[in-house]
Formats: structure tokens, C-alpha cells, sequence
């Protein structure tokens, strides 16, 4: 009987375990039900999938780190050549699609106060790096009696336009781009920033600086969706997946083209991002001074399973992982945009992922043939638009798509040429 009582009790338990594990789960699936990474990371966590991490062979731990770090730099510098080296690179004339006109302009970056920081660093994960002095979990349990040291030093940074050197050096992880790569090959993984909390804190707040500054002067490239509130890459998805639709059933076909470039966050020029930003958006002053200590003189290294490369120099680019990074490439790029509109193509930009298409109609060869044109043009202009600024069109890698309805065949497959290269349609129903 005592046996029998102890089993039905062992079930009572696992009931209510049971019974709270769905309960919370539930309640938190439906409060996060809008954020995907969410999601997805908390059902990987209950059915206990975690993907082994793989790397090329080597000697010793160090060994690959140090060659992971001479690759990814070495990596740029070759890019970077290879658009040197194009003939009449920065021969095109583009200023026309410079030009902006604002009433305002961004002199300062206003102080913060420790309520608007309280409301920030909760928005920040609470993936630790090991370059912070303390797991960043345990820092945000003590955060109410750091915040007001943390605003000092916010505001000394942005009072001396100075960000310190010790908030710019990087730690990268290499992330297999996509899980079918080959990873004994270096070209298939990508270096991802992980920066200390205190480096995110300040971003942060410049972020919040410079967006309230853009949207006050509408200076937002309408059909950008990433790093934007209320825009993803599900709205992007659904407005072009819209169009396209919406021609089919209008009897057209379309010519969708995929853009690809090579290593696009880390090859940004920094002189022609500041540039743009005083001439595009009107970054001038203190502000452009401390976005300029900001790109400048910044360091990474590579660290895998606790060994860790040497410190290597960043001369171009904007870090993958941080804060700002992401936003100074969609302004370093506005001007593609116009550039699109030139040429009376739709178009639609999530960060370095383009979308270029336009419409002709079924079994209409003439139509087809000035589409394919405009196209063409157009890519032609963003190549050399891209070459002046120093990006590299990976051309091997864009794709040509001529999408139609399956009740209405078409038979010729449009090629585009760009510089010496061929891109090649795929027919999709």
C-alpha cells in the first residue's frame, strides 16, 4: 500500500510539473508570438537541439584562430584591390544621387538621463562577451546602482566626441554561413562582432540619437526594411512577394533580380561614410567628430574555445553585431535607392540584400526586350555606383529570376551583362 501511495503521488508531482511547464511556455510563446528569434530559440531549447559547431582542420586551437583572423583581413585588403584595380572605378558621376535636402541638422549628440538608459539596457540581450569584466547577466542584476556611473561616462564620450579605445576593440566569432557549407573552407564563414555591454550602452544611445534625427526630417529610404520599427524581412517578403502577384494576375511576367555582394559591411570606406553623413543627412560638428572616433582605430581578434588570435588593425568597414553598424551601412548605401528610381525599376532593400524587378508582359518580345534593358542599365549603374564607393557586386552569386503564372508558358530565357559577366535567367512558375 505505502509502494502504491508513493507511485501515485510521483504521478501527482509529474502532473504539476506538467501542468506549469505548458502553462508557462504557453504564456510565453503568446507574449513573444511576434519575435521569430525567440521563438525559434525556445523551441530548439525544449526539444534540446543545439548545432555542433565545425571549423577547418587544424594544428591547434590557436593555430585557427590566427588563420580565421589573417583571413578575414586579408579578405578585405584583396576586395578592396580588385576594385582598385577596375578601369575607371571612380570615373562615374553619381553626386546627383547625393543630394538631400534638410531643414535641420545633427550638431551634438544630446546627453542621456538615467531613466532613458533604464529603458535601453533592458533592450539589450544578455549574451555576454569575454572582453566584459563581469557575465553581463549578473551585471544587469545590479544595473539600478550602475546606471548613474554608466551615464557619466555616456556623456563624457559624447561631450569629448572621444569613444574610448577599449569600447572598440571587437571579438569575433566566425558563423558558418549556411550549415550545408563545406567548413574546411575559410570563405565560408563569416566573422560576426561581439563587443563589451558598456560599447552597446553607448551605440545605443547614439542609435536613438541618429534615428530620432532621421525620422524628424524624413530621411528614411521608403522601401528599406531593415534595422527599422514596424519593417522586417517579413514585410519586405510580403510587399515584394504583393507585386510580383499582383503582375501575374494582371497577365505580366516578371524579371526579378537578386543582388549579392562580397563581405559588404566590412569593405564601407569610412571617409566617404562621413562624407554622406554631413552632406546626405546632416551629421555635422561634435556629432560627425564622434562618429568618426567611433569608425577609427578599431581592433579585432579571433577567439575559438578559449584560445584567441593577435590583435589585428580595422581600417574599413562597420562591425557585423554591433549596434550602429548596421544602421551606418543602410546611410552609406541610401543612394541606391534614387539611383533605382532613375531608372523607373521597383525595387526593395533589406541591409545588403537587393531586390530590383519590373513587369512585361506574356509573350510580348519587345516588352521583354526593353525590361531586360532597363535592367541591365540599371545594374550597370549600380556596379559602377558600387565600385566608386568601394563594394564589390559578387555577380557569381546574383540571381536572375523571370517569375510567370503556369497557365501562361514563355519560352525565351533573358540574359543580363554586367562589365564582362553573365548572369543567367532561371524560369520559375
Amino acid at each position: 500500500m505505502d509502494k502504491q501511495q508513493y507511485y501515485d503521488q510521483c504521478k501527482r508531482v509529474r502532473d504539476i510539473i506538467k501542468s506549469s511547464k505548458m502553462n508557462y511556455y504557453s504564456a510565453f510563446i503568446l507574449e513573444n508570438k511576434s519575435d521569430h528569434k525567440v521563438l525559434f530559440n525556445t523551441i530548439d531549447r525544449l526539444l534540446h537541439r543545439k548545432s555542433e559547431k565545425h571549423y577547418p582542420t587544424c594544428n591547434s586551437i590557436t593555430e585557427l584562430c590566427n588563420s580565421f583572423a589573417n583571413f578575414f583581413s586579408e579578405k578585405i585588403v584583396a576586395i578592396r584591390q580588385e576594385i582598385d584595380d577596375l578601369p575607371n572605378a571612380d570615373s562615374f558621376d553619381f553626386e546627383q544621387f547625393d543630394e538631400m535636402i534638410i531643414d535641420s541638422e545633427l550638431t551634438e549628440l544630446f546627453p542621456t538621463s538615467v531613466e532613458e538608459l533604464s529603458a535601453l539596457v533592458g533592450k539589450i540581450s544578455t549574451k555576454s562577451c569575454s572582453l566584459d569584466p563581469v557575465p553581463v547577466s549578473l551585471l544587469k542584476n545590479c544595473i539600478t546602482d550602475l546606471l548613474p556611473i554608466i551615464c557619466q561616462v555616456v556623456n563624457l564620450s559624447f561631450e569629448s566626441t572621444i569613444m574610448p579605445t577599449s569600447m572598440k576593440q571587437a571579438l569575433l566569432s566566425p558563423l558558418l554561413k549556411k550549415q550545408t557549407l563545406n567548413f574546411e573552407s575559410f570563405s565560408n564563414f563569416r566573422p560576426i562582432s561581439n563587443l563589451k555591454f558598456l560599447s552597446k550602452v553607448i551605440e545605443k544611445v547614439a542609435a536613438s540619437r541618429l534615428w530620432d534625427h532621421l525620422c524628424t526630417n524624413d530621411l528614411n529610404e521608403i522601401f528599406q526594411s531593415a534595422y527599422k520599427k514596424y519593417h522586417s524581412c517579413e514585410t519586405a517578403l510580403v510587399r515584394v512577394q504583393n507585386d510580383i502577384l499582383k503582375a501575374i494576375d494582371n497577365n505580366k511576367c516578371v524579371i526579378l533580380l537578386l543582388l549579392d555582394l562580397s563581405a559588404a559591411f566590412d569593405t564601407v570606406d569610412h571617409d566617404i561614410l562621413l562624407n554622406r553623413l554631413q552632406s546626405n543627412f546632416g551629421i555635422k560638428g561634435k556629432a560627425q567628430a564622434w562618429f568618426r572616433s567611433y569608425l577609427t582605430d578599431r581592433t579585432h581578434f579571433v577567439k575559438i574555445d578559449g584560445s584567441s588570435s593577435s590583435v589585428h588593425p580595422v581600417s574599413y568597414g562597420v562591425p557585423q553585431g554591433s549596434v550602429l553598424g548596421p544602421l551606418l551601412y543602410l546611410l552609406y548605401t541610401s543612394p541606391l535607392g534614387n539611383l533605382m528610381r532613375k531608372h523607373d525599376i521597383s525595387f526593395h532593400l533589406y541591409a545588403d540584400d537587393n531586390h530590383i524587378y519590373t513587369t512585361f508582359g506574356f509573350n510580348n518580345d519587345v516588352e521583354l526586350s526593353l525590361a531586360t534593358c532597363r535592367v541591365e542599365r540599371c545594374l550597370a549603374d549600380i556596379t559602377n555606383w558600387m565600385s566608386a564607393n568601394k563594394l564589390k557586386l559578387n555577380t557569381d552569386k546574383t540571381e536572375l529570376l523571370v517569375l510567370h503564372s503556369k497557365f501562361r508558358q514563355i519560352s525565351l530565357q533573358p540574359n543580363i551583362t554586367v562589365r564582362s559577366d553573365t548572369i543567367k535567367s532561371n524560369i520559375h512558375i
